[in-house]
């Protein structure tokens, strides 16, 4: 994007990193040891999450408890006109925030 228009201001930031900073090194870690170690308890876990009864509008209110007010600091910090998200957390609060306004 930027190749195209230098003019673009773009960041890529990790609301993870940007939310709880050197903790975000160690929670990686040991998020991406549990899948390598036990793959299939991940996806039995993530499937029943994420995929059982699709249908239904879900909170997650662990996530909106640790996420929200963070998401609402940066997006106060940084007014973007766009936003390009690569994960479902900030997806979700995201989503969240613009149902609510």
């Amino acid at each position: 994007m930027m190749q195209i228009h230098p003019d673009i201001n773009c960041e890529k930031v990790d609301i993870l990193s940007y939310s709880y900073g050197k903790v975000e090194k160690m929670v990686s870690h040991i998020y991406l040891k549990w899948i390598h170690t036990f793959p299939t308890l991940y996806h039995s876990i993530y499937k029943n999450s994420v995929y059982k009864n699709i249908e239904e509008n879900k909170r997650y209110r662990l996530y909106e408890w640790l996420f929200l007010s963070f998401m609402k600091k940066l997006l106060e910090e940084k007014q973007p006109d766009l936003i390009v998200c690569t994960h479902a957390l900030p997806t979700y609060m995201l989503n969240y925030m613009k149902k609510r306004k």
